[in-house]
């Protein structure tokens, strides 16, 4: 529930700005032929593991498509279909993480799009760079400042990227308003100079 922040009205929460960061991963990961899979936390947890092909591919849209672990209406708020969901019906965070790690691959790397918006999930994705995955945060940012309250949020995501980046977790610190490519092969740039 926390993920659902969005920088005023009206505006798309940052979980919509995951599931379009997904979405542009899958289309660029599957045009390479890399083996991709999907997960997500939340309302319950969802797992396709990774794989290539036509047909994989359609599967993985229509997780994207129809799980309720992809939906960007928060909890509790009326669905565009006119539904409604009264309360976040998941396991904890801690719970799914730990379903998930015995789904992957000793040699499956991580992306994890998160804004990062509390603890449990920075302590979800140290504990998948502990368990030897490979694991990047991409964090859209959606805070602001333009009161106390969001001053504060966003200086409490800052600190949880600064905390990740501590852990050796590159964190790719992403404003939306960027189309999420540009702002990979930026970051990409950033580190084979460095």
């Amino acid at each position: 529930a926390p993920a659902y922040l969005a920088a005023a009205d009206g505006r798309p929460n940052a979980v919509a700005h995951c599931l379009a960061g997904v979405e542009q991963l899958v289309s660029a990961l599957s045009d390479t032929r890399d083996a991709v899979g999907l997960a997500a936390f939340g309302r319950e947890l969802c797992f396709r593991a990774p794989g290539v092909g036509t047909d994989h591919e359609t599967a993985l849209w229509q997780l994207l498509a129809t799980h309720p672990a992809f939906d960007a209406t928060p909890p509790g708020h009326v669905r565009a279909d006119g539904g409604s969901e009264e309360r976040e019906t998941g396991a904890d965070l801690g719970e799914q993480a730990t379903v998930l790690r015995k789904h992957l691959g000793n040699d499956t790397q991580v992306v994890v799009l998160s804004p990062l918006a509390d603890e449990a999930i920075v302590e979800t994705v140290r504990t998948l760079a502990a368990a030897g995955h490979t694991t990047t945060v991409i964090s859209p940012d959606v805070t602001t400042d333009e009161s106390l309250g969001q001053r504060l949020a966003s200086r409490e995501r800052t600190m949880r990227l600064r905390a990740l980046r501590g852990a050796d977790v590159p964190v790719v610190d992403w404003d939306p308003g960027t189309p999420l490519g540009t702002v990979l092969l930026d970051e990409g740039r950033r580190r084979w100079s460095a």
